[in-house]
């Protein structure tokens, strides 16, 4: 993923490290770039999910959200109870 904030003064990309990173930029007259500066870092979990880091995540036109794709935990499904004859019991 690299997108640009819909002013152009500002890039977000993935790198290498899996950080998401934002970069000031200013294009009058000279292209000139500030220091890349990290953002947040994305979940370990979903690093084994593809190869390609911007298949996994989105942002808005503003920059300010981040849609990001994580798996389902695995956690243990709840129990519950089956309770045969249960009309039986109402009648008591």
């Amino acid at each position: 993923m690299a997108r640009w904030r819909s002013d152009g003064k500002e890039l977000v990309f993935i790198g290498a490290d899996w950080g998401v990173m934002s970069v000031d930029v200013a294009a009058d007259p000279v292209f000139r770039a500030g220091p890349a500066k990290l953002l947040f870092q994305m979940p370990r979990n979903i690093q084994s999910l593809s190869n390609t880091p911007g298949a996994l995540a989105d942002a808005t036109r503003d920059l300010q959200r981040f849609l990001v794709t994580v798996p389902a935990q695995n956690a243990a499904r709840p129990e519950f109870t089956v309770v045969l004859n249960w009309q039986a019991t109402l009648k008591k």
